[in-house]
């Protein structure tokens, strides 16, 4: 469980990237969405909970390989964290 120092300061960490003049956001080993800063999220017109997980690949637009899917088609590259190789 964390401290309250440390929800505080993941709460700081969290308004500092808020504050960036730019798209943010941080992935988990599986490709879901960790963290969604609030330009992304503004400009997909998501909010964070529908943006959450696998949410955030609402946002595809319809011709991209991943749209429409709940997981990538690499997802076991992405949990091993191997570079898939060329011609795969």
């Amino acid at each position: 469980m964390a401290s309250a120092g440390q929800s505080t300061e993941q709460a700081r960490q969290a308004q500092d990237v808020d504050a960036i003049p730019t798209l943010a956001w941080s992935a988990r080993p599986d490709g879901s969405a960790e963290f969604l800063n609030r330009r992304w999220l503004d400009y997909t017109g998501l909010s964070a909970e529908e943006a959450s997980d696998w949410g955030w690949t609402a946002a595809l637009h319809t011709e991209d390989p991943l749209s429409g899917h709940p997981k990538p088609a690499n997802e076991g590259h992405l949990k091993t964290g191997q570079r898939e190789s060329p011609g795969h």
